[in-house]
């Protein structure tokens, strides 16, 4: 029977505190952007940033999965040459690759927009992100397996967050309003530049000497192909919940309403966070099972997490919908418009999280399977974009509901196929 490890109640709750934490801090750098930027600004700069958030699974090659195998491997077997290797060249490719795709997207924009979504400098700083962001996985994938999740989870994730918060607050407090946009960039890759300065120190401190010398190995082939078909996953998935951004910016070429799309991400997006912190308690626990074929372990966990889940997400959804127009006062008249979408948003996300873990099922799928099921999904989500009226005052929400009707129903499409196969096993 596979090892059932559900989280107690004390852990519950702490994870709770934690989401709650994780999803005030969009919502605080949302504030002091919308003070130091103009709403073509604001809807510029998350644009970019959606479009690195998906370019980062190009960028990293998936090696920061694969190490996370080389590594453990390794200190199973204690013999140390692969995972030396990959320690070697995995800060090398995700370089060379970031500023291949760094180039690619700077020659696409020049090629794409004539005017207005950004300026090639502006554009050009935000991309500079890319490399710092990349290397950061590494380190945070090897920190990972030296027993230093939780601190590296937070240089990696929390701490640039915090600098930018507070240093944009201070740049706002001293009344500088010129070239704001410029300067919020420089902010952002002093922040996570720092960042990954502090992961790189605290790895050189603590990584043991097996890791750094003596001989090392490659089997490049095979990392590669891992590390696509993990890459490949987390790109179909992330690129499904960005595309209503990156549609709006890129193909209507509209900043307004690609400012509109990120308010209303932010304000009714803490639910994700919230999600993501509960549901690291039950993703090994089901995976555990699955791996057996234990079908009563698998009801447990879903049981257990939709009992306990299920009044955490429609709490907080009514808790968005109670605090929506409070939210979007702070924001700004400008940004009135994303009431509605905020609306669809916070519902469509309350049925998307309770779905996270059931997901997993679709571990039973070969994973040519789910990247196909994947790729079609988004392949008619964009067709169906192209379908809406640009110039409508309802655009932007419609936008949003055509992301969140496919999102979800790749999700179900995903469980399903993987219940079908989940029925052909033996009953205990």
């Amino acid at each position: 029977m596979a090892d059932l490890s559900l989280p107690s109640q004390r852990a519950f709750l702490r994870a709770i505190f934690q989401g709650f934490f994780a999803a005030l801090i969009p919502i605080l750098i949302g504030q002091v952007m919308v003070r130091a930027l103009k709403i073509e600004e604001f809807g510029v700069f998350f644009s970019s940033l959606s479009l690195l958030s998906l370019s980062i699974y190009i960028a990293t090659l998936g090696f920061d999965k694969v190490l996370l195998k080389v590594y453990g491997d390794a200190e199973v077997k204690g013999i140390y040459d692969l995972a030396r290797g990959i320690r070697f060249v995995t800060p090398l490719l995700m370089l060379g690759s970031s500023v291949l795709c760094v180039i690619f997207f700077i020659v696409a924009h020049k090629l794409a927009q004539d005017e207005g979504i950004l300026s090639i400098t502006l554009f050009a700083m935000l991309l500079l992100l890319l490399p710092l962001m990349s290397i950061s996985r590494y380190y945070y994938s090897s920190l990972m397996i030296l027993g230093q999740r939780a601190m590296a989870a937070f240089l990696r994730k929390s701490l640039p967050k915090i600098i930018i918060i507070l240093l944009m607050t201070g740049l706002l407090l001293l009344g500088h309003d010129e070239l704001m946009s410029w300067k919020a960039a420089a902010i952002y890759i002093f922040a996570y530049a720092s960042s990954l300065l502090v992961l790189v120190l605290l790895r050189r401190r603590i990584e043991p000497k097996t890791f750094r010398k003596g001989p090392r190995s490659y089997e490049l082939s095979s990392w590669f192909r891992r590390g696509f078909s993990q890459s490949t996953g987390f790109l179909a998935t992330v690129a499904m919940g960005q595309s209503a951004i990156l549609f709006s910016a890129w193909v209507w070429n509209s900043d307004d309403d690609a400012a509109l799309l990120s308010v209303a991400m932010q304000v009714a997006g803490g639910s994700i966070f919230l999600a993501a912190f509960i549901a690291a308690f039950y993703h090994p626990a089901i995976t555990a099972a699955i791996a057996v074929q234990d079908r009563r372990q698998i009801q447990a966990v879903l049981r257990s997490w939709v009992i306990r889940f299920g009044p955490v997400s429609l709490g907080m959804c009514i808790l968005i919908l109670l605090m929506k127009n409070w939210l979007l006062d702070l924001y700004g008249f400008a940004y009135y418009g994303a009431n509605s979408t905020i609306i669809l948003y916070a519902i469509c996300f309350a049925i998307s999280i309770m779905l996270f873990v059931p997901f997993d099922i679709s571990q039973f799928l070969p994973s040519r399977y789910r990247l196909l099921v994947m790729y079609a999904v988004i392949i008619l989500a964009v067709a169906a974009m192209f379908l809406i009226d640009k110039n409508s005052e309802s655009a932007v929400f419609w936008l949003a509901a055509v992301q969140m009707s496919f999102q979800i129903t790749v999700q179900l499409v995903s469980i399903f196929c993987g219940w079908l196969n989940y029925r052909t096993w033996p009953r205990t």
